[in-house]
């Protein structure tokens, strides 16, 4: 989904006359449009899915023969969850976390004027293995890839 769109569904939800909004302002008094809160709440939502994707090959590649045997010396799902199928998708889970966050700080943290760091646009170096490029707003734009 295109960040505008995005945006929009969480300025409706979140505005004051919006489900979210209304009820935060009507039960704890707290606005969110135009807030830090906002930001806060924007970029969860734009990072979110890198957490879930993590997250879920994580969980995927846990082998359910060790929650079988778990399940078989007495564990119940629960204890079986915690002990057993949580500490082996943790790298995972680690793993979405840390892409969400540096999406989420990718798209807050910028300088003020990309010009003063970078006054003079790079040119694109390519090579048979690898490009680098410069993106116009920040140097957290900056990628490698391989040509194979």
């Amino acid at each position: 989904m295109p960040p505008v769109a995005t945006g929009l569904i969480l300025l409706k939800l979140l505005g004051r006359k919006g489900p979210i909004g209304n009820f935060l302002h009507d039960h704890f008094d707290l606005d969110m449009v135009f807030t830090w809160r906002a930001v806060v709440a924007a970029m969860a939502a734009m990072s979110f899915p890198l957490l879930v994707r993590g997250t879920r090959i994580a969980f995927e590649a846990v082998n359910p023969r060790f929650e079988q045997v778990a399940a078989t010396l007495g564990a119940s799902p629960a204890r079986v969850f915690l002990t057993v199928t949580l500490p082996l998708a943790v790298r995972g889970i680690i793993a979405g976390s840390v892409l969400a966050f540096a999406r989420a700080l990718e798209n807050s943290v910028r300088p003020s004027s990309s010009r003063e760091i970078f006054p003079a646009r790079l040119p694109l170096f390519r090579s048979p293995s690898t490009a680098i490029f410069r993106s116009d707003t920040t140097a957290t734009h900056f990628a490698c890839w391989s040509y194979r």
